[in-house]
């Protein structure tokens, strides 16, 4: 098995994708499915968009100017490996919450938009994160250790 370092929020690479553009018509944004995402331990809930395939990967929550306080994104691979991400694009600030595979917090990062030219990315040193969460910056009350409760129907 080999391992790499992932890149996304936004972008995703050491394996660099095509970049889509940032502005792009609403009829042409993907539709993603959603799933409830809930941390029991301190009472936050949200109703997410789920990024498992490359193209929502890469794109994202880039070119969004805003989010309900109670929406984000819900990335999703297949098993763990080691994550990070960049806010290349992205307009708003987010909290980036790394999981590992049993959805246990292990990182909490938040993340500004990126002005510069190339975009610094973050992530924990592990390489057992087999999602992350994206919500509105600033918002997110969990701490490393935490369980998320979320069901992809696949599990």
């Amino acid at each position: 098995m080999s391992m790499g370092i992932i890149t996304t929020g936004c972008q995703w690479g050491e394996q660099k994708l095509a970049e889509p553009p940032v502005r792009e018509a609403p009829a042409v944004r993907q539709t993603l499915r959603t799933v409830d995402v809930s941390l029991p331990a301190r009472g936050q809930a949200w109703v997410v968009e789920v990024a498992d395939t490359p193209r929502a990967q890469v794109r994202g929550l880039m070119g969004r100017a805003e989010m309900r306080d109670e929406a984000g994104m819900l990335f999703v691979w297949g098993e763990g490996g080691r994550r990070s991400f960049w806010m290349k694009n992205t307009l708003i600030p987010l909290d980036i919450v790394f999981l590992d595979t049993d959805k246990r917090v292990v990182e909490v990062v938040t993340m500004e938009p990126c002005v510069a030219d190339p975009c610094a990315s973050r992530g924990p040193k592990t390489a057992n994160v087999q999602y992350v969460l994206e919500v509105n910056g600033g918002t997110f009350a969990g701490e490393v250790g935490d369980v998320l409760e979320f069901s992809l129907g696949s599990e």
